[in-house]
């Protein structure tokens, strides 16, 4: 009698054990299929939506924490550290000591040092004339563009371009290059105007598409084909306002290749060595200076 007793009591323990099991596995499995769906309590209707809950299940992206849950902010200007840092987890890039540049502005209890000391370390960035970098200020969509084109070491020579320009996009602009690399590859689409905006600050939900639809292609998986709405025009919060704009030009208009063998050898980057035009508010050049 007592052997029977025990033997039921092992039975009912065991099967309380698995029930819990299965019980937490379901919720593991639930919990993993909504979590991106239920982080941002701000993107529910958002246009970015998608790219924002691809880059946050590969923990590239991460949000802010309100009393309404997090919120990934998707239409606030995303500052140039903040880009910098979502860009290069990427890639698996490590400091070159040897080769890391200091900036005036950076310090060594920055969150992002690290991630400047790579991207300077490998030739991804330079910084300004006088030595900063200006971690916190808003970056331009022709900047995001430029970045991810460095990291790569991407230039027009590789590639026949079959597609039409921007309509705001000239071929002696500073980005020609990066921009029309950026869109032969289908990673940018721009307005349905058929402009880039290229000197509008990015938004962080169009820095995010941006940096989506770079890592799907390279897993040959959809690009979002989306058309990107326009850019808040306020600053972000938190953020300073620019008094002076800061338009880098390149010492030589960038021109796309043909396909046929020219028997030469091919160009250096274009984006590599540019001129840097500091305007005032009335654009009026107040300095230049090589980078």
């Amino acid at each position: 009698m007592k052997k029977s007793k025990k033997f039921i009591m092992l039975v009912l323990l065991i099967s309380i054990v698995v029930q819990g099991l299965m019980g937490n596995i379901t919720y593991s499995q639930n919990n993993s299929k909504d979590h991106t769906e239920k982080l941002f309590s701000d993107i529910t209707n958002h246009w970015a939506k998608e790219s924002i809950n691809f880059l946050a299940e590969k923990d590239y992206v991460s949000g802010y924490v309100t009393d309404e849950g997090y919120v990934i902010k998707p239409d606030s200007k995303i500052t140039r550290a903040g880009y910098l840092a979502v860009l290069l987890k990427t890639k698996k890039l490590e400091v070159i000591k040897e080769k890391t540049k200091e900036f005036t502005d950076i310090k060594d209890n920055n969150w992002f040092k690290e991630m400047v000391d790579i991207a300077s370390s490998n030739g991804i960035l330079e910084g300004y004339p006088d030595g900063s970098f200006k971690p916190n200020n808003p970056i331009t969509r022709a900047e995001i563009a430029a970045l991810l084109v460095k990291l790569n070491n991407w230039t027009l020579d590789e590639l026949n371009l079959t597609i039409d320009n921007f309509i705001d996009v000239e071929k002696n602009s500073w980005f020609y290059s990066p921009v029309m690399i950026c869109k032969e590859r289908g990673i940018i689409n721009g307005y349905s105007d058929k402009s880039f905006k290229p000197h509008n600050y990015a938004s962080r939900g169009e820095a995010f598409t941006l940096v989506a639809n770079y890592v799907k292609s390279l897993n040959s998986t959809e690009l979002d084909r989306e058309e990107i709405p326009a850019a808040p025009e306020s600053a972000p919060e938190n953020e300073p306002e620019n008094t002076h704009q800061t338009v880098p030009t390149p010492t030589s208009t960038p021109t796309p290749r043909s396909n046929k063998s020219s028997g030469t050898s091919p160009k250096k980057n274009e984006t590599s060595d540019l001129e840097i035009y500091v305007y005032n508010n009335n654009q009026e050049p107040l300095k230049k200076k090589w980078k």
